[in-house]
C-alpha cells in the first residue's frame, strides 16, 4: 500500500500540461492492480486548490477521488494528529506533510506518491513519482 499525496489529484483533474498524464497512469495503476491510501485532509487540501481556482462544482471533484477502487480514504482523530505536530517539529514539514506522514506511520505505510520533495527530508519515506 501507497500514500498518495494531494498533487497527485490536482495534477490528474487540472490536466496539468506536464505532470497530468503520470498523475492519470498512478491513479490508473491504484484504480485497477494497487493499493492506496488517503486522509480526509488530503481530500480537503484538493478541494481547497480548486475553491481557489473558482471551481464550484466540489461534488464532481469528490466523486472522480472517491470513484478510484483500491483508495482507502481515512478519517483523522486527535492522536494522529498530536503525532502529527511532533513530526513537523522533527522534520521541519509543514502540518499538513506531518499529518501525512503520521497517517503513513499508523499504517505501516513507506512509500507515497507525491512530487512534493519536502517527503525526501524523511529517511523512512520514498517518495515516488513514476
Amino acid at each position: 500500500m501507497r500514500y498518495v499525496d494531494a498533487n497527485i489529484f490536482i495534477y490528474m483533474i487540472n490536466d496539468h500540461p506536464k505532470f497530468g498524464s503520470l498523475s492519470k497512469k498512478i491513479l490508473s495503476r491504484i484504480n485497477t492492480r494497487e493499493s492506496a491510501l488517503i486522509t480526509t485532509l488530503t481530500l480537503s487540501e484538493v478541494i481547497w486548490f480548486f475553491e481557489k481556482e473558482g471551481i464550484k462544482d466540489i461534488k464532481s471533484i469528490l466523486e472522480k477521488i472517491r470513484s478510484i477502487k483500491n483508495l482507502e480514504i481515512i478519517t483523522l482523530d486527535f492522536e494522529l494528529m498530536w503525532q502529527a505536530s511532533n513530526i513537523s517539529n522533527k522534520y521541519h514539514i509543514d502540518f499538513n506533510d506531518s499529518v501525512t506522514v503520521s497517517a503513513m506511520l499508523v499504517h505501516n505505510i513507506t512509500e507515497i506518491y507525491s512530487n512534493d520533495t519536502d517527503f525526501d527530508s524523511i529517511n523512512f519515506i520514498k517518495r515516488i513519482f513514476e
